[in-house]
């Protein structure tokens, strides 16, 4: 129900704040009769001009609103000059975050959109399967073209390693969940055999295990051409190039992934392994690197 006090202030003068919560529900529609006390004509003529150009207003308003393009200095003329928007006000692009908050606030609750954060777009999850079963990551691999996120891992020394460490060189990430199992085992020795015939080339396995487990592993294997390094202080990495695994049983650990670096650290080739069982496409990752 619209509950106004008898004399409405004219269109120049309202004040939309007012709407918000209070004496006035903007956008509920009261079909029920409504007493008024006596008006003479020529008020009852002004209030009845203030009621359309009210409605006018609002929906104008609500409009601008919807198309996400109020600014915040085209809010503050609809509030200061009674939505008397003029060429000095034109609407700019809509920008979200402040933008959205200032043109809300002077709005009736009704006419306020999604919050912010339900506006803010979430990563993209990828899906892959694990014995044919469907699990996803928390994103995607970094684009081609673009500079790869910088890390902190650790090597088998305990020290601490960033893609500073290779400033200058060619970089293959060999992404894997796990040396302990017969995948990861078999890719890490086929990128060690290939490595030593490409120049100014790093091949860097990145894996959960400890440092201790994946030195071992190279060491009993006589893996000397790559570099194990462990996610033991760096598990930021996983999310940063979207390979950490949002669910199913490895829920923790990465994904199957290959991105190939060039000497700036920008990404000139990615591969995400659809199936983690499966290796991935030595032969692409090679020419890559190359």
């Amino acid at each position: 129900m619209i509950e106004c006090a008898t004399h409405l202030p004219s269109a120049s003068a309202v004040d939309l704040s007012q709407l918000e919560t209070g004496s006035c529900a903007a956008g509920q529609r009261d079909d029920a009769p409504r007493a008024r006390p006596s008006q003479s004509n020529s008020s009852r003529s002004r209030n009845d001009d203030g009621w359309n150009q009210l409605a006018e207003n609002l929906a104008l308003a609500e409009r601008l609103l919807q198309q996400r393009r109020v600014a915040p200095d085209a809010t503050d003329a609809i509030h200061d000059e009674g939505l008397q928007l003029g060429s000095s006000h034109r609407p700019r692009p809509w920008r979200g975050g402040d933008d959205t908050e200032r043109a809300c606030r002077r709005l009736p609750r009704y006419m306020m959109g999604a919050s912010d954060n339900s506006m803010r777009r979430e990563s993209p999850m990828a899906q892959i399967t694990l014995n044919g079963n469907p699990i996803h990551t928390n994103g995607e691999l970094p684009a081609v073209g673009a500079k790869a996120p910088d890390f902190k891992l650790t090597g088998g020394d305990l020290k601490d390693v960033s893609l500073a460490d290779y400033k200058g060189k060619r970089k293959i990430l060999n992404i894997v969940p796990s040396l302990d199992t017969a995948v990861c085992a078999t890719s890490t020795r086929r990128f060690n055999e290939a490595a030593g015939k490409l120049a100014n080339t790093v091949v860097l396995v990145v894996s959960a295990d400890l440092p201790f487990a994946s030195k071992r592993f190279c060491t009993t294997e006589g893996l000397q051409n790559v570099v194990p390094l462990s996610l033991m202080r760096g598990k930021n990495f996983a999310k940063d190039y979207g390979v950490f695994i949002e669910d199913g049983p490895l829920a923790g650990i990465t994904a199957r992934a290959v991105v190939v670096l060039d000497e700036n650290d920008r990404v000139v080739y990615r591969q995400l392994v659809p199936e983690i069982g499966q290796e991935p496409d030595y032969d692409k990752v090679l020419a890559a690197a190359r």
